[in-house]
């Protein structure tokens, strides 16, 4: 017994504060548990203290003293030759508890939670809970076992579950209730309980209560938790379908009124267009970037308002849409914007390859299928025009987002950086990308896709790409062969009017292609590679 009362007070040392994760069990009593200790060696002592979560220890003389009732199993026993251990219990009592392994030989404690339910007292509860004739009947059912049903955090410390029942009832009345499920759907009435109330409610609580799908967290986000939380309260759920339906409606509603970019506009009306019936037709970059005007003046308080505001949406002239004259690449004519101030530095580049950047073939390792840019994509990162998106990864297929373009670009043509006011709302001081894109801006290189937006957060379109780069080359006092011919793709008739020039440029400089059937798919977005391979191409070609 000493060397268990020993090991245990050492564990407890090492353990207090320590976070760890959560196993639930629904049994008869039987739990197992096990694992390995590659660090001991076989034979090896290990030892095991279960106790009830709570329990309030700080010494050896928990295991000994007056808390010794709370510990439900101790043993030890020895690593096998695999250096495993495994041990098997049962647990009379449903509730939380606290499992310790730890040996004298060595130093790695693991501690494992635990949720155990009884599974003939949480299936009779269950029953219960389904067979009750009323709300007030769940309720009390509810607040009787709720030990049985599972209900341990604080989160169900409620009176008399009377509101949470109102909620409930209808979707557990004479169903086939099952752990998991009947747990979810009592999160749910109690966070719509709370809302109703105008109760404060935690909102990492709140988005692991509510169940969120994995489409839905991502736009969960911590700027718009206030509002989120504010139109909750406003919803006042009266069933679990009220309150179903409520959290992805207001996420999506504080996803365009508190929008990063007009490509988070176009991601979350992509991801919830059949939900809510939003015209897809209509979608397009002029589209996102009224929206985004709108909510700035008067957010959006209903799916409906935003249902209508796209019914009504005339498309743009051009196929990507924007405002403040034109696509996402600026719109109108190759020159410069006489009412922006004139920005310097823009000019034919000239690099000095660092001696330990030299051997480039081994930078990246994932550029399979890409080897037709491979070339450019290495010269661009050793003169630092590029870089990639993790170790040894440059990503080339990962489209390119407007903000990310404009940093390549200020790069490639070694564009002085600027401090300047903020000329986009949607690009703010303290984003990484603010001094690129006002820089770019300045130099008359690209326009938003709107009098107030930039567009961050949109993937680029190969049209726009075109006019930026040949805007910069204009600039920079650069120029092509043959700059006054025309474009010759199939699909020329999908490039916008304020596109042609730039794309007809840049083809008969021989610095873009297009694809084997002939077209260019000017509305298509560019990739990592492409921007590369469009970037050298138009470095090595161009002339000054």
């Amino acid at each position: 017994m000493k060397r268990l009362v020993s090991i245990a007070a050492a564990i407890s040392t090492v353990l207090l504060g320590t976070a760890v994760s959560a196993q639930t069990y629904i049994s008869g009593g039987g739990i197992e548990i096990g694992g390995n200790v590659n660090t001991a060696r076989e034979g090896d002592i290990v030892t095991i203290s279960v106790f009830k979560d709570g329990a309030e220890w700080e010494s050896e003389e928990f295991w000994t003293g007056e808390n010794s009732d709370k510990i439900v199993y101790c043993k030890e026993g020895k690593l096998n030759a695999e250096r495993a251990y495994n041990f098997s219990f049962y647990l009379d009592e449903s509730g939380k508890y606290v499992a310790m392994i730890g040996s004298d030989e060595f130093p790695n404690i693991k501690t494992e939670n635990i949720v155990y339910i009884n599974k003939t007292k949480n299936d009779a509860a269950l029953a219960a809970l389904s067979a009750a004739q009323d709300a007030a009947e769940a309720a009390k059912v509810l607040a009787d076992k709720k030990a049985d049903l599972g209900l341990f955090d604080e989160f169900y410390n409620r009176s008399d579950f009377s509101k949470e029942a109102e909620i409930l009832f209808s979707a557990i009345k004479g169903k086939t209730l099952e752990y998991e499920s009947a747990t979810e759907l009592i999160d749910k009435a109690c966070l719509a309980a709370d809302a109703n109330s105008g109760k404060t409610i935690d909102s990492e609580e709140f988005k692991n209560r509510a169940h969120m799908d994995e489409t839905l967290t991502k736009y969960y986000k911590s700027e718009n938790l206030s509002d989120l939380l504010s139109m909750l309260k406003d919803d006042k759920s009266s069933s679990i379908t009220d309150f179903e339906n409520n959290p992805p409606a207001d996420i999506v509603l504080c996803t365009i009124n508190k929008n990063d970019g007009t490509g988070e506009i176009k991601n979350v009306l992509n991801d919830y267009a059949a939900k809510y019936d939003f015209d897809k037709s209509k979608f397009e970059t002029g589209l996102y970037s009224a929206l985004a005007d709108a909510a700035a003046k008067k957010p959006f308080s209903k799916i409906a308002d935003v249902t209508d505001f796209i019914k009504e949406y005339k498309k743009s002239g051009s196929n990507t849409g924007g405002g403040n004259g034109g696509g996402g690449g600026g719109g109108g004519s190759l020159g410069g914007n006489s009412s922006k101030p004139p920005l310097s530095g823009a000019e034919l580049p000239v690099y000095e390859v660092p001696d330990n950047m030299s051997d480039a073939s081994k930078i990246f390792s994932d550029l399979s299928g890409a080897e037709w840019a491979s070339e450019a994509i290495e010269d661009l990162y050793i003169k630092g025009v590029i870089n990639g998106t993790g170790e040894n990864e440059f990503s080339p297929n990962l489209n390119v987002k407007r903000e990310e373009f404009a940093k390549m670009l200020t790069k490639a043509f070694k564009v002085d950086l600027v401090s300047t006011e903020q000329y986009f709302d949607d690009v703010a001081p303290d984003d990484w990308c603010y001094d690129f894109v006002n820089s770019l801006y300045l130099s008359g290189a690209a326009n938003g896709v709107s009098e107030k937006l930039f567009g961050k957060g949109e993937d680029i379109t190969r049209q726009d790409l075109c006019v930026m780069i040949c805007r910069m080359a204009d600039i920079a006092k650069g120029s092509f062969e043959n700059v006054n011919a025309s474009a010759e793709f199939s699909d020329g008739n999908e490039i916008a009017d304020y596109a042609k020039e730039a794309v007809g440029r840049m083809q008969t400089a021989g610095i873009i292609s297009g694809y084997d059937d002939k077209s260019f798919r000017p509305n298509g977005f560019a990739t990592r590679a492409e921007a590369a391979k469009i970037i050298y191409e138009t470095l090595v070609r161009i002339t000054y």
